[in-house]
């Protein structure tokens, strides 16, 4: 495995999505600012911040075990891409699983946004 370009492409799109989101960000802002009526009424807790983050990671490691560790159980199913939609779709539900069982517990995701 090249190293280097595993390290390249990783950072390019670490500075990518960086510069996307600040972007995004930026035009969020200028349209609240032109538009103060338009505000989302829901907005995500710490919890449902956290849940997507480790989701992310978690299918972004599951990837990268592909090259990492192509001998592996994952790797080799993540080889394919009917392996990786298998894959996506056993994480998108184990992660839907944790969601209802934060709910049925009382831990919201999600939060009402107070209208001012």
């Amino acid at each position: 495995m090249n190293w280097e370009a595993f390290s390249v492409i990783g950072l390019v799109t670490l500075v990518l999505g960086a510069v996307l989101f600040f972007l995004a960000r930026l035009w969020v802002r200028r349209s609240f600012a032109t538009q103060p009526n338009n505000r989302p009424k829901l907005r995500l807790t710490t919890v449902g911040w956290v849940l997507i983050c480790v989701t992310v990671l978690v299918l972004i490691g599951g990837f990268s075990l592909q090259y990492l560790a192509p001998e592996s159980v994952i790797g080799q199913l993540v080889n394919t891409s009917y392996g990786r939609l298998i894959y996506t779709l056993m994480v998108v539900a184990g992660f839907w699983i944790a969601e209802v069982v934060l709910k049925a517990r009382g831990i919201t995701l999600l939060r009402k946004d107070n209208p001012l």
